[in-house]
């Protein structure tokens, strides 16, 4: 904590994006449970989410709507914005750059 606290004084970013772990992990659980033991994990290719749109249930899946990127630079999120610009440059590429994305869990064949 002192270390993140150190880093926002100094204006430095605070946000990370660890290119090394190879899945992400997405945890559903039921409306009616409350017990921790009861979340299905679905992993998928690394990637980060920035927004989920919406969320539905279709049939024995759940079917998402996110705002997903393949990697990120969020070192860019926390940039000063250059003089004569208006914002900051934040995707450099197709990888960085968030598109919305279809994803579906079946819960009938999940792990």
């Amino acid at each position: 904590m002192v270390q993140f606290c150190q880093a926002m004084i100094k204006g430095q970013s605070v946000i990370g994006f660890n290119t090394m772990i190879e899945t992400s992990k997405y945890g559903l659980l039921e409306r009616t449970d409350k017990l921790e033991n009861e979340v299905m994990w679905f992993e998928l290719p690394s990637h980060m989410s920035f927004h989920t749109v919406n969320t539905w249930d279709e049939d024995n899946k759940v079917v998402m709507i996110s705002c997903i990127a393949k990697t990120a630079a969020l070192d860019k999120a926390s940039a000063p914005v250059p003089p004569g610009r208006k914002y900051v440059k934040f995707y450099e590429d197709q990888d960085t750059c968030p598109h919305l994305y279809k994803l579906t869990f079946d819960l009938v064949s999940s792990p």
